[in-house]
């Protein structure tokens, strides 16, 4: 009898950051990705008002996270593997609906959803914890944590409800 090599058992990925969690109803819009930094899949964009209309980015301001130039959470791409998005990709924005996104420190479906907007402890702009860490994330309405991670940097389902 054969057997396979221990090389070949992989564990499986539940899921990578930006992944849609579910087939159920969801809201996405396209955009491309402006200002002068990349975007990774799975954290937040804004709009800036220095770019066209068409164009987001990761927030830099508390005022960005908390106000009108939400845009989405972007969505992982198949087709795109090797992701951040660079300055003039396309990017996919989920507005409504369920995402998988990492977390910066253990949440779970009570904890408050905030987004990290300047460099604190961590300094990926647009992510996501359950703290303000020392007033460099701020909270986002729109957004729960639909699940429990207590590992830094773990998987967690985001539910997302823009307007």
């Amino acid at each position: 009898m054969a057997s396979f090599p221990s090389t070949l058992l992989t564990v499986p990925v539940v899921a990578l950051p930006g992944q849609l969690s579910d087939s159920g109803d969801h809201d996405l819009i396209s955009r491309f990705v402006g200002g002068a930094s990349t975007i990774a899949p799975g954290l937040l964009a804004i709009w800036f008002a220095g770019d066209a209309d068409n164009k987001v980015r990761a927030p830099t301001l508390t005022g960005q996270v908390s106000g009108a130039n939400v845009m989405g959470i972007t969505k992982y791409e198949e087709t795109a593997p090797n992701n951040p998005f660079a300055v003039g990709d396309g990017v996919t924005l989920l507005k409504r609906g369920r995402i998988w996104v990492n977390v910066e420190e253990a949440v779970t479906p009570a904890s408050p959803v905030f987004v990290r907007f300047a460099a604190g402890t961590f300094a990926v702009l647009g992510a996501f914890r359950a703290s303000a860490d020392t007033a460099t994330a701020v909270a986002c309405p729109g957004l729960k944590f639909c699940g429990s991670q207590a590992v830094v940097g773990g998987l967690v389902e985001l539910e997302v409800n823009f307007p």
